[in-house]
């Protein structure tokens, strides 16, 4: 039988590093997780590029998205006949890639039409709407033109074919100064009360210092000058009738000074005490 040992005469134990002679071996990772992750990402958006492109050859080619039907609408029938009469044979192709600014350029190059409102209405249809111009005078050069108040021409017509619109005249057939002269018969013009615009027959604005106004009910020219044209039309309504029971009919009333009337009488024989052209106040 074996001696029992007491507790406190075991050996004690020490660690010690390196006693085992073991070396440990580290783990080599094989590949990048994050080369992986790359890697399959690239593959995806290729996927995804090649549906979507072939997604988008399909529908540029889909036969359901041919325009088919293009609607015009128009508060003038015959602008909108000439507008639909000039689109025929139009090949409109897609209406995805249908280019609306070109349509639109296409459109307001017709003189009659303002602005062109376009509108794709899927799938097959193009809603077209049209402002046109509006008349404001006729403008005299080698022919007689309708013209709307930025000066665009319209169209060629002859002079009773819009009653109601002032004939603008010039000696130069509107060749030089052609915006200041439009912008003087625009002032002239607007100086009326909008019953006196209808008796309107001309302005000529032949002398850039002096605009003439003639209307259609009486045979008196208005000389007006270069400035206030309200004014001095204002002062002749004021006084014609005035001037007529004084001098009888006038040939003209010249107004381009401040201070005084000179008034010419249409009767072509005068006494030898009535001087032609009279001065008046």
């Amino acid at each position: 039988m074996s001696p029992t040992v007491p507790a406190s005469f075991a050996p004690s134990l020490h660690f010690q590093r390196g006693d085992s002679g073991m070396r440990l071996k580290k783990v080599r990772r094989t590949g990048s997780p994050l080369f992986k992750q790359a890697l399959i990402a690239f593959a995806l958006a290729a996927v995804v590029f090649f549906a979507v492109h072939k997604t988008y050859l399909f529908v540029i080619t889909w036969s359901r998205l041919e325009i088919r039907d293009v609607r015009v609408a128009c508060a003038d029938e015959s602008v909108r006949a000439d507008v639909v009469r000039l689109q025929e044979g139009t090949r409109w192709g897609n209406i995805l890639l249908l280019d609306l600014a070109k349509v639109r350029g296409r459109l307001e190059a017709v003189p009659w039409v303002q602005d062109a409102r376009l509108r794709k209405v899927f799938p097959s249809t193009l809603e077209i709407g049209l402002t046109l111009r509006t008349p404001a005078a006729l403008l005299q050069r080698d022919a007689i033109y309708l013209i709307d108040r930025d000066g665009i021409e319209i169209q060629k017509t002859e002079p009773g074919a819009f009653r109601g619109l002032p004939l603008l005249l010039d000696e130069a057939g509107f060749v030089a100064d052609r915006t200041d002269k439009l912008r003087r018969a625009w002032d002239c013009f607007d100086g009326l009360a909008e019953a006196e615009r209808l008796d309107v027959e001309s302005i000529d604005l032949t002398d850039p210092s002096n605009a003439v106004l003639k209307f259609r009910s009486e045979p008196t020219r208005v000389l007006l000058g270069d400035m206030d044209y309200g004014a001095r039309i204002a002062d002749f309504m004021k006084n014609k009738e005035r001037w007529t029971r004084e001098f009888g009919l006038l040939e003209y009333v010249d107004l381009r000074f401040d201070d005084r009337v000179y008034l010419k009488p249409a009767a072509l024989t005068a006494s030898a005490d009535t001087p032609s052209l009279k001065e008046a106040r």
